[in-house]
């Protein structure tokens, strides 16, 4: 061993000095699993599949040109675009990083604006959803950003409101804007815009209902609107009941026409039940059940339009409806009065009717 006065060795016997060193750790990695950023849309998609035809027919109707029918399927597709535009991996430190600038936000060491926060929060939700899936805890909304989102939707909904008003209706909200007015007085501008263009197209409908009736068109006072017809598809609820049982809507205002849509009928199905018409007489003589209406096309057409708003859905089948009308509308098979209409809608969405139900003597 060498003295206080000698120098160090080596383990050699050579003169020199212990050196020490750290070797860096290779940085722990968040890996993406494969698969992870279709997944939610397959699962919304599969749930979408399951609703029934008409539901899937309507659900995106008024929906902008090429974004999903739901909103639920249309985050999904976001999420998945932009999952797939990361990278296989990132280093967790990356993710760790901003969990605690967020923490420190939360314990008011480095305070951010509601505009950050809420964009810190984003992103760390999202980088948890590629890299890191699972249950997790999350803070809820401070007042402060509540109150950053609820000032930012009201400016979107201005703006919104004087797009769809126009030049004309929507310029008084769009000049108090310029002129520095609070959103909340350009709320109340386009309020008041929007109440005359409501005065302005009643006018126009009334007339335009007017014109109706004086062409003996099919239209349907309030009364005979809600008596029995069915605002919903029967498998939907209304308010939290089914379609079927929900309130009766209030009465319009007087003088305010209400007039239902009906779908086209069938031309070619339907005359197969008119009495004279070509395909009822081939009908009856091929040997086929057939119910006859009793009157020409024209009256089969009416009823048969009114059995499809007024009728109930037939039991599994939906696109099948019954309305009884109290009285013989046509002839059965056997050449008993029949009362029922059945209305049977097609994949087109076109209607076509026949006399139903027990053949009265």
């Amino acid at each position: 061993m060498a003295g206080p006065d000698e120098p160090p060795f080596n383990g050699n016997g050579t003169v020199g000095r212990l050196l020490t060193c750290e070797i860096p750790a290779p940085a722990e990695m968040l890996r993406r699993r494969p698969g992870i950023c279709s997944e939610r849309y397959e699962r919304e998609k599969a749930e979408f599949d399951k609703l029934p035809w008409y539901e899937r027919m309507l659900a995106g109707h008024g929906r902008a040109v090429g974004l999903e029918p739901t909103d639920a399927l249309q985050s999904a597709k976001t999420f998945q675009e932009a999952c797939e535009k990361m990278p296989d991996e990132i280093s967790k430190s990356a993710l760790d990083e901003k969990v605690q600038q967020l923490s420190d936000h939360a314990t008011g060491r480095n305070p951010l604006s509601p505009e950050q926060s809420l964009e810190l929060k984003r992103q760390v939700s999202f980088l948890q959803d590629v890299y890191t899936p699972g249950p997790r805890w999350e803070s809820g909304l401070s007042s402060g950003e509540s109150a950053w989102l609820s000032a930012q939707n009201q400016r979107w909904g201005n703006s919104m409101a004087i797009a769809f008003l126009g030049p004309v209706y929507g310029g008084p909200g769009a000049m108090t804007r310029l002129m520095g007015g609070s959103e909340d007085l350009v709320e109340a501008v386009n309020n008041q815009s929007a109440s005359l263009v409501g005065a302005g197209r009643t006018r126009v409908f009334a007339r335009d209902a007017a014109a109706l009736r004086e062409s003996n068109a099919r239209i349907f006072t309030s009364g005979e609107y809600n008596r029995g017809a069915r605002l919903e598809p029967p498998s939907r609820t209304v308010g939290g009941k089914p379609a079927g049982t929900a309130s009766p809507i209030s009465a319009p205002a007087s003088g305010t026409v209400v007039q239902q849509a009906v779908p086209s009928i069938s031309r070619q199905k339907q005359n197969g039940h008119v009495k004279g018409s070509p395909q009822n007489t081939n009908r009856i003589k091929q040997g086929k059940p057939t119910s006859t209406f009793n009157g020409p096309a024209a009256e089969a057409d009416r009823l048969t339009q009114e059995a499809w708003q007024k009728g109930t859905p037939v039991a599994g089948r939906p696109n099948v409806r019954d309305y009884d009308f109290g009285q013989s509308i046509g002839t059965g098979p056997n050449g008993g009065g029949q009362s029922i209409v059945r209305v049977h809608q097609d994949a087109s969405g076109n209607i076509h009717g026949h006399p139903a139900g027990p053949e009265i003597p």
